[in-house]
C-alpha cells in the first residue's frame, strides 16, 4: 500500500512538473492566411486589336495563400516567419507570372523570410515584398493591382519582391514607420551587381496618410535571367539580351491622401531614372503623377476616381466597392487608357497576359468581381 502511494505521488509530481514546464514554454502560433480575387473582365481591344471577355484574377487584390508564424522567445523578442504563394482561381494553378524574369518559377515568390521582432521593430532575412511598391500606393483611395501595380509596371519600377533581402521595419513612432530593405546579389565576383536598396517612410495618423521613398538597383539582369520572359508583360515583345548586366536604375516618389468626412483626396509624383528597361542598358528619365478622389456613401458602399499621366500615357480609373462582411467585398473597375509610346498601361491586371498593351492606341476595360480574405 505504501509503495502504491509513493508511486502515485511520484506520478503526480512528474505530471505537475510537466504541466508547469509547458506552461512556461514560449507561446507560438502558426496562421494560415489568404486572399481570393476573381472577376469577369471585358476589354474592347487587346494588343492585337481584338476584344477579350473572360474570367480574371487579382484585378484588385493579389490571390494568394500562405502561412505566417510567431514564437515568443523571451526578453521581449519574437521569432517570426512567412511563406506566401500565388494562386490562380481560374484554374487552380499556381500563378507564377513573372513581375520580372527573376521572379518566375518560385512557389513562394510572394514571400519566404524569417526574422526577429520586438520593441525595436523587426528584422527579417529572405524574399519579401519591396516596400517601395506598397508605399507608392499611398495616393490611392482604393488601391488596386489594376491601378498602382499596373503603374509600377508601366513606369519600370516594378521590382515587386526582393530576393536575398535584409529588411527592417521600425515600430510605429507616433504615426511614422520606416522601411529599409537591401537585396544582395549573391553572385561571386559581382558583389554590387544586382543589389537593390529601398528606403520608404510612411506617416499615417488621423485623416492624413503620406509616404515618400527612394529605390536604387545596380545592374543584375544577365542574359540567362532575362531570356524571353522579361519583356512581354511590359511591352508585349519577347527579347533576348546578350549583355551581362544593365546599369543603375533609381526611382523615387512622394504620395499622400487626406480624408475630409466622406470625401478623400489624394495625389502622388513618381520618377524613374537610369536603365529603366530590364532588357536594355539605355538610360532615360520618366515622370508620372496621379490625382485621386473618393467618396464613402456609408460604411459599406464607396467609390473613387483617379487620373494618371505617365510620360504621355493617360489613364482614367473608376472604382466601386461594396463591403458584404469584414472579409468579403464586391468591386467594379473601369479603366480608360490612352496609351503613349514611351509607357503603356495594361487594361486590367488580371488580363495582362491575354490582353497586353497597345502603344499609341486607346483601350477600355470593365471588370466586376468579388474578394474574400481568410
Amino acid at each position: 500500500m505504501k509503495k502504491t502511494l509513493v508511486a502515485l505521488a511520484v506520478l503526480a509530481s512528474a505530471g505537475t512538473a510537466f504541466a508547469a514546464g509547458h506552461a512556461a514554454a514560449p507561446a507560438s502560433s502558426v496562421t494560415l492566411f489568404g486572399i481570393m480575387d476573381a472577376g469577369v473582365t471585358h476589354i474592347d481591344k487587346t494588343g492585337n486589336g481584338k476584344s477579350f471577355s473572360g474570367l480574371t484574377t487579382s484585378n484588385v487584390a493579389s490571390s494568394q495563400f500562405g502561412m505566417r508564424g510567431s514564437e515568443n522567445i523571451g526578453g521581449g523578442l519574437r521569432a517570426i516567419f512567412e511563406l506566401a504563394a500565388d494562386v490562380d482561381p481560374n484554374n487552380g494553378n499556381f500563378d507564377m507570372t513573372a513581375a520580372n524574369s527573376v521572379n518566375s518559377g518560385a512557389l513562394f515568390r510572394r514571400g519566404a523570410f524569417v526574422g526577429l521582432a520586438g520593441n525595436f521593430g523587426q528584422v527579417t532575412l529572405g524574399r519579401r515584398l519591396n516596400p517601395f511598391i506598397t508605399g507608392a500606393a499611398m495616393d490611392q483611395v482604393h488601391a488596386a493591382n489594376s491601378t498602382n501595380t499596373a503603374r509600377a509596371a508601366a513606369m519600370g519600377y516594378a521590382d515587386f519582391w526582393t530576393k536575398n533581402a535584409i529588411t527592417y521595419v521600425s515600430p510605429n513612432m507616433n504615426g511614422l514607420t520606416i522601411h529599409l530593405q537591401h537585396g544582395l546579389s549573391n553572385t561571386a565576383g559581382r558583389a554590387n551587381d544586382g543589389t537593390q536598396t529601398s528606403m520608404v517612410g510612411v506617416y499615417s495618423k488621423g485623416p492624413l496618410n503620406m509616404s515618400a521613398g527612394y529605390q536604387r538597383i545596380d545592374g543584375g539582369l544577365t542574359s540567362a535571367e532575362v531570356g524571353t520572359a522579361a519583356a512581354p508583360m511590359l511591352t508585349g515583345v519577347a527579347t533576348v539580351v546578350a549583355a551581362p548586366a544593365i546599369g543603375k536604375r533609381e526611382a523615387q516618389f512622394v504620395a499622400g491622401r487626406y480624408a475630409m468626412g466622406p470625401v478623400t483626396l489624394g495625389a502622388g509624383f513618381y520618377q524613374v531614372k537610369g536603365a529603366i528597361s530590364p532588357v536594355s542598358a539605355a538610360t532615360s528619365t520618366r515622370d508620372a503623377y496621379t490625382v485621386t478622389a473618393g467618396y464613402s456613401f456609408n460604411r459599406q458602399a464607396s467609390s473613387s476616381v483617379s487620373y494618371s499621366d505617365l510620360e504621355g500615357t493617360k489613364v482614367a480609373t473608376l472604382q466601386g466597392r461594396y463591403i458584404l462582411s469584414p472579409r468579403t467585398s464586391l468591386y467594379a473597375l473601369v479603366n480608360s487608357i490612352d496609351n503613349g509610346t514611351v509607357t503603356t498601361f495594361v487594361p486590367t491586371w488580371g488580363a495582362r497576359a491575354a490582353a497586353n498593351t497597345r502603344p499609341g492606341n486607346r483601350q477600355t476595360s470593365l471588370t466586376a468581381g468579388i474578394i474574400h480574405s481568410f
